[in-house]
């Protein structure tokens, strides 16, 4: 470079110049390859990179986001104004409103009309006397008898009324609630600004549940609604399930776009890595065959279990479904009482290779610990399931290789019954809630499952 500048050039010049050119092309590098690990990292660009067939599917209509009304502010500054004191008080503002239903309520000014508490400034109440709210809440005790409301009315109000929408049954109660309880309750669209709160804090609870878990199973189900659900074992060989997504897509799905939404939901949303999803279990429909092909590209030791209850009675067998029964023949040996009658040898181990994630050096530390499982469980009497799993539970540290076993095992089930309750509690909604917005549907119904397991 200097020997291409002039000579008249101040070499000081040619410093700052050439470092500014290098600082450049840093950077240019640094952009390039941070791009570059994006793309690395990205689990779904990873898997496509391998050869996964993957498309990003078309959504519902009723799955776009909710609008959320907001406080604009606009009456911050009148709230930090300084005014002066006033001395009047609630008994002069009763002389000042006869027969519009203010009462004094320790010390404060209530209107029983609108079942709220208002200032007791004149202009404030001026301006509340000539609301809507107050004049049809006016017209309300007056078309009421004594000023009462009954449960009865409430119930006959249902009857005519008969919302479509749960949360709209709030209202039903409220004037009732209201008026003896005695506080201004909030109302059914209120309610509704708060679904996404209620719905990103269960979304929490999950991954806190799940922070620790090193290997899980996935069930799922459906077509145009998606449901998915995780299975994994606690620390005391527990198996739980939790529902951590159900979605609304415009349409069925193809194998490859139904691939990408259990690809999001896996891997980039509760981020599982590559090793940590060992099964999955499903219906015998060739579209969810065709997303699992996809979804091994990234999960390689996946285990796909097709629901004994949709294949049993299917004339033509696959080899994956002969495979399937070999692999649960061979589980029984991990039975503390089935065991003792099987007697199984180091060779009976070997069928432990049906299962992907189990690989040879894990047989051979399983036959290795065969004669201290034989002697442990010899003249053993269990008699319920949750005995054994208790029973493992306790052998974690003098069988430590069959126990870990027995903890991935856990994991699989020769059904996909998990998933179709889901779609159980989605059917006992009404038909207009079935056509809410998806935060609402998804809210609900994940609320509902995973509260009815968290009590087993």
């Amino acid at each position: 470079v200097r020997a291409l500048l002039a000579d008249d050039i101040p070499e000081t010049l040619i410093d700052q110049w050439s470092q500014s050119c290098q600082s450049n092309m840093a950077d240019v590098l640094s952009s390039n390859s941070s791009e570059e690990d994006d793309a690395v990292t990205n689990p779904i660009q990873l898997a496509i990179n391998k050869g996964a067939n993957i498309t990003e599917p078309d959504r519902a209509a009723i799955s776009r986001k909710r609008k959320i009304v907001k406080n604009s502010g606009k009456y911050k500054a009148s709230r930090m104004k300084n005014h002066s004191k006033n001395d009047t008080c609630v008994w002069d503002r009763l002389k000042d409103f006869p027969g519009q239903h203010f009462v004094n309520e320790n010390g404060q000014l209530r209107c029983n009309a609108c079942s709220e508490i208002i200032s007791i400034k004149k202009s404030s109440i001026e301006k509340h006397v000539q609301s809507k709210k107050h004049v049809n809440g006016i017209a309300s005790i007056a078309k009421s008898k004594k000023e009462n409301q009954t449960i009865l009315e409430c119930l006959k109000k249902q009857d005519i009324r008969d919302p479509g929408i749960e949360i709209s049954k709030i209202d039903i109660m409220r004037p009732f609630l209201e008026k003896y309880a005695r506080h201004r309750l909030t109302g059914a669209s209120h309610m509704k600004d708060i679904i996404p709160t209620v719905l990103e804090k269960e979304r929490e609870k999950i991954k806190a549940e799940i922070q620790n878990v090193q290997e899980v199973s996935m069930i799922f189900d459906g077509t145009a609604r998606l449901a998915i659900v995780i299975r994994y074992v606690q620390e005391n060989f527990k198996p739980t399930q939790r529902l951590i997504c159900l979605e609304v897509l415009a349409k069925p799905l193809k194998g490859s776009k139904l691939a990408q939404r259990l690809m999001s939901c896996l891997a980039v949303n509760h981020n599982f890595g590559p090793n940590m999803v060992l099964a999955t279990m499903r219906d015998g429909a060739a579209v969810n065959g065709a997303a699992i092909r996809q979804l091994s590209f990234f999960y390689p030791n996946i285990f796909d279990v097709t629901c004994f209850s949709h294949t049993i009675d299917n004339e033509k067998f696959s080899v994956q479904f002969h495979t399937i029964v070999r692999a649960f023949k061979v589980a029984r040996l991990c039975c503390p009482v089935q065991v003792q009658q099987l007697k199984p040898d180091a060779a009976a181990l070997e069928e432990f290779s049906n299962f992907p994630f189990v690989n040879d050096n894990t047989i051979a530390n399983l036959a290795n610990e065969l004669p201290d499982y034989l002697a442990a469980v010899d003249g053993v009497t269990l008699g319920n399931e949750d005995e054994k799993v208790t029973w493992w539970a306790a052998q974690r540290e003098t069988l430590p290789h069959w126990s870990a076993l027995v903890k991935k095992l856990l994991l699989i089930q020769p059904s996909s019954a998990a998933a179709e309750r889901v779609f159980s509690l989605l059917n006992s909604m009404s038909s207009q809630q079935g056509n809410s917005l998806e935060d609402y549907i998804e809210a609900s119904v994940m609320v509902r499952y995973n509260s009815t397991q968290r009590k087993h």
